[in-house]
């Protein structure tokens, strides 16, 4: 009598830069786990394409944004059975075009996640293409669950008060910026404004001035900054996780700074520049003010109520990891086929030896994006399954 083939459940959450996403996404994971489901994290690019040439099981695939719905690998994957599955997390302060230039088709979304109820209203205005409120779920954001910032939390700062963190994000000085379309008389005068901030803290004795650029920044920074003063290694809360004070220039960093207690101070320069980051924590319009708050020994948001308020407002769900599993699992795919780690190793360095001839240009800058310590440390821990180790060697 013939034994009955065992039935798995796979799911494969890919990761575009790193040092932003992995850690956030261990979570998701390790939700899934916990419902029984077999998971593969890894590089975006090596993901996908593992999967098109069928080195892995069919399952559901857990995405950021939903740019590649309409991808020629993504319609294939569905042919074969795939569900696509996107997390639109540039969504806590987006405006209306840029929800319509991520959500331009959802035909081949199978269930959309967001952030909160603006961000859902701006998704139903976007008259996108295959958009349906049947799959698409308000989660809040896995960078800003609280499993995630309860494991940081307790992290040891730094015991000087004059050690302080700038978070960069400057428009002018992103990569392509010369090709895109921007308003110079707004986003324009709040960057030069911000730099020139950022000069003379820098310059200033009575502080001890580190800098994290922006993923996509270009090096203008090395100008001012000396290369152990340029923190670029890491995901974003052990980061944050060794500073009592952080700057923040426009930068959706400061939510994650005021989960963990710290000390954040938000630029404004009264533009309409992310106007609602400037309810959170304390506000400085010009380096006199900054300098006050800085040195200050008694630390207090601009208005405490104010900013629970627009925190419990865009970020609706404290772990939004449960209802992103919840969605994931009603999908429903069975697989009866077996991963075989020394073929799928194998096919993955292949790939990533066709990368570097295909993608020259470009193969260092997604490695960049993707390699951190903490992925380097969870491995050799075997924090993560070493099922998954061929995807990030």
């Amino acid at each position: 009598m013939k034994t009955k083939k065992s039935v798995r459940r796979y799911a494969y959450i890919l990761v575009e830069v790193g040092k932003r996403e992995f850690e956030s996404r261990l979570v998701l994971k390790r939700e899934l786990e916990g419902r029984g489901f077999t998971v593969i994290i890894g590089l975006k690019n090596l993901l996908i394409d593992l999967l098109v040439i069928s080195a892995l099981p069919k399952g559901i695939i857990f995405d950021k944004c939903a740019q590649l719905s309409s991808n020629w690998r993504i319609k294939y994957l569905k042919k074969k059975g795939f569900k696509y599955t996107c997390l639109d997390e540039e969504g806590i302060f987006t405006k209306l075009p840029e929800v319509i230039a991520r959500n331009k088709n959802l035909d081949n979304v199978d269930h959309l996640f967001i952030n909160n109820r603006k961000h859902f209203n701006l998704l139903v205005k976007s008259n996108s293409i295959g958009f349906n409120e049947g799959k698409t779920s308000i989660t809040g954001n896995l960078r800003q669950s609280k499993r995630l910032f309860n494991e940081y939390r307790d992290s040891s700062h730094s015991e000087s008060n004059n050690d302080v963190l700038i978070i960069g994000n400057f428009s002018q000085f992103r990569i392509g910026a010369e090709a895109r379309e921007w308003d110079r008389d707004l986003l324009g005068r709040f960057d030069e404004e911000a730099i020139q901030i950022v000069r003379k803290l820098k310059n200033d004795e009575d502080f001890n001035i580190f800098y994290r650029p922006h993923p996509s920044e270009t090096s203008w920074y090395k100008k001012h900054f000396s290369n152990e003063r340029v923190l670029k290694e890491g995901n974003i809360l052990s980061l944050l996780s060794r500073f009592k004070k952080i700057i923040c220039f426009r930068c959706t960093t400061a939510l994650e700074g005021r989960f963990l207690n710290l000390e954040v101070h938000n630029f404004s320069n009264s533009s309409p520049v992310a106007p609602i980051l400037t309810r959170i924590g304390c506000v400085f319009k010009n380096y006199e003010e900054l300098k006050i708050n800085l040195l200050s020994h008694q630390y207090e948001p601009l208005n405490p109520k104010r900013e629970k308020k627009v925190l419990d407002f865009l970020i609706p769900n404290k772990n939004p990891e449960i209802k992103i599993a919840d969605a994931i699992e009603a999908l429903s795919i069975e697989s009866n086929r077996k991963i075989y780690g020394r073929i799928c190793f194998l096919f993955s360095h292949i790939l990533w030896f066709s990368y570097k001839i295909w993608y020259r240009k470009n193969v260092k800058i997604m490695y960049d994006k993707f390699s951190t310590n903490e992925i380097e440390h969870r491995l050799n821990c075997m924090d993560i399954k070493s099922l998954g180790k061929f995807i990030y060697e």
